[in-house]
C-alpha cells in the first residue's frame, strides 16, 4: 500500500489501513489519539460494512478534514471479488457502512484517489486493471478512473451505490442500483467516446479507438 494515501488525520485521530500478508491474511483498520499516541481501534481480521468487505495491498481515504461530523470514506479492493468497494464511516471510524460496488473487473490493483472529496462531494480517484501479462499475447493493463458520489448514501439495509469506472480518463459516475435517470437526466452520452492521437476524449475529435461506455440508462 502507498502509506500516503492509507494514512490519514481526522479529528484528532489518526487513520490506517494495512494488510498482514499471514496464513490466512488478516486486513488491519487502525486508529489512534494523536494527543496520547494510543492506539484506540485495531479492526481485524476483516474490515467491513454489512455486507462490503476491503482487502487488498491497494486503497485510500477520503474526508473534508476542515469540516467536524463530515463523512469518512475508505475505497479498496473488495475482498471476496475482483471489484472496487467503497466503506462510508459518520463517526470517525467507529462503525463502517457499505457506500458503493463496481462490476467485477479483471484484476484491479494501484488503487488511488484524492484525499479530499471534489467541490459537489464525490470521491475521485484511479486503478489499473491488469489484464494479463505483457509478455503474453493480447496482454497487458488499462488505467481506469472513478467517481464516487459522496452526497447521498443508500438506503439503511439496501443495496450499495454502484461504482462505474471509466477507461482512459473519461469522467465516471455512480448510482443506487435500480435507479434509471429520465432520458434528459442521463450521465452516459449515447455514442462512445474516441480516443484520439491527441489523447482527447472529445467524441467530435476525429476518428480513433472507441471505448464503448456502460449501458445503464436504457
Amino acid at each position: 500500500m502507498d502509506g500516503t494515501e492509507v494514512f490519514l488525520v481526522k479529528e484528532g485521530k489518526a487513520h490506517f489501513l494495512y494488510l498482514a500478508q499471514t496464513q490466512p491474511p488478516r486486513q488491519h483498520y487502525l486508529r489512534y489519539h494523536l494527543k496520547t499516541g494510543k492506539r484506540d481501534l485495531d479492526v481485524f481480521p476483516r474490515f467491513q460494512g454489512s455486507r462490503i468487505s476491503i482487502r487488498g495491498l491497494d486503497g485510500f481515504f477520503a474526508t473534508r478534514p476542515s469540516e467536524p461530523g463530515s463523512t469518512l470514506y475508505c475505497v479498496g479492493r473488495e475482498e471476496t471479488e475482483a471489484r472496487l468497494a467503497c466503506l462510508a464511516s459518520d463517526d470517525n471510524g467507529r462503525t463502517w457502512q457499505d457506500h458503493a460496488l463496481s462490476e467485477k473487473v479483471e484484476n484491479p490493483y494501484a488503487i488511488g484517489g484524492a484525499r479530499e472529496p471534489a467541490g459537489d462531494g464525490s470521491i475521485i480517484g484511479s486503478f489499473t486493471d491488469q489484464v494479463a501479462p505483457t509478455t503474453e499475447s493480447g496482454g497487458g493493463a488499462k488505467v481506469y478512473f472513478f467517481k464516487i458520489p459522496g452526497g447521498r448514501r443508500p438506503a439503511a439495509g439496501g443495496r450499495p451505490l454502484r461504482i462505474a469506472p471509466r477507461y482512459m480518463g473519461a469522467p465516471a459516475s455512480a448510482w443506487v442500483a435500480g435507479d434509471r435517470p429520465d432520458a434528459g437526466q442521463c450521465p452516459f452520452p449515447d455514442a462512445p467516446l474516441s480516443q484520439t492521437s491527441s489523447g482527447s476524449l472529445d467524441p467530435s475529435e476525429g476518428a480513433g479507438e472507441k471505448y464503448p461506455w456502460p449501458e445503464i440508462c436504457s
